[in-house]
């Protein structure tokens, strides 16, 4: 990608700040929502074990744990019931065995917290997403992915630009002399790309791809001919690849990502994309 002023290198570096923050907010809101799987967490003694009951919102793996400070936490080992892996949702209790694990169990700052990981349910993913880069250039199109643990995703963008089919390339002369421009002009953008996806923690997945991507510039003459000005700051033709984060909100989706298309003559175009959409099984 070539950079002709340190203002375009301000506009990458601003752009590159901005998805960190937004990277950043999904991370934070994702783990709100894991930990809001679990609530309504209340313990009440029955003879020698504690009860433990709680709320559990979607199938998950559940495990407890103590505090006797009020700050630090140790996991319970001794405990049966709704604990373990692949909890289904609903009103559930867990037996704590207090006296296989403390002789004696009498504290005044006791807490006990539920904690919920794990995701069983497959995914449908469909996103409206938008790209920009520093040019400035601009570009909309869809995404849908289907993941559990790990799954696909297809993703296509363009401007609705389409000039391909143009009379001649400009580089030099134009047939018997020069094109004379009537001043219209129009880029055309279009990326075709696909890949996987990874569960990093429920509800966020990260997702790597490649594909094909394209970026022309066309001037149009006083005939009415479209003509590609070729040269390595306006055509972009060959890999593209992208890396990027897909967060899921109560069923909505959130994106993030970054993709470079990597020209044939060796130039890089690279565009951050954002997405929104919606998530359902």
């Amino acid at each position: 990608f070539f950079i002709n002023s340190m203002n375009s290198q301000n506009i990458i570096l601003r752009n590159i700040k901005c998805l960190l923050l937004l990277i950043s907010l999904i991370f934070s809101i994702s783990e709100l929502y894991s930990s809001n799987r679990v609530t309504s967490v209340n313990a009440h003694q029955k003879g020698n074990d504690i009860v433990i009951t709680y709320q559990l919102s979607e199938k998950s793996d559940v495990s407890v744990s103590v505090s006797i400070d009020g700050y630090s936490f140790k996991k319970l080992k001794n405990v049966t019931g709704d604990v373990g892996e692949a909890i289904e949702p609903g009103k559930k209790e867990i037996i704590w065995k207090v006296l296989s694990e403390y002789e004696e169990f009498i504290y005044p700052n006791v807490r006990f917290k539920v904690s919920s990981s794990g995701d069983y349910s497959k995914r449908n993913i469909l996103l409206i997403n938008g790209g920009f880069s520093s040019l400035p250039d601009y570009t909309y199109g869809l995404t849908y992915a289907w993941v559990k643990k790990a799954g696909f995703y297809f993703n296509a963008m363009t401007n609705f630009g389409f000039k391909f089919n143009y009379d001649g390339i400009f580089s030099g002369r134009y047939y018997s002399g020069y094109p004379f421009f009537n001043g219209e002009k129009e880029y055309t953008r279009m990326s075709i790309t696909a890949g996987v996806l990874f569960r990093m923690r429920v509800p966020l997945y990260t997702y790597v791809g490649m594909g094909y991507g394209y970026r022309g510039l066309y001037y149009e003459t006083v005939d009415n001919k479209w003509i590609q000005i070729h040269d390595k700051h306006t055509v972009y033709n060959g890999i593209t690849s992208e890396i990027g984060l897909i967060g899921n909100i109560k069923g909505f989706a959130l994106s993030l990502g970054f993709s470079i298309l990597t020209g044939v003559d060796g130039t890089y175009y690279p565009e951050a994309k954002v997405g929104l959409g919606y998530c359902f099984n």
